[in-house]
């Protein structure tokens, strides 16, 4: 029995089903608004009580 040869083109199948860690292509239109560089939101969660703020630069 050889085991060497294969029918089927499994990289290109596992790539286009987005399997293995490659993950399907997303649309332009689903990426997040661009963010202002005067600073960052944050939102952290310390003993389940929930903090947000803004960072601004110094």
């Amino acid at each position: 029995m050889d085991l060497d040869i294969c029918y089927k083109d499994f990289p290109t199948i596992i790539k286009g089903k987005g399997l293995n860690g490659y993950g399907k292509e997303k649309a332009l239109t689903n990426l997040p608004a661009p963010v202002s560089d005067d600073g960052i939101s944050v939102e952290i969660i310390v003993d389940g009580k929930k903090y947000s703020g803004k960072l601004n630069k110094a």
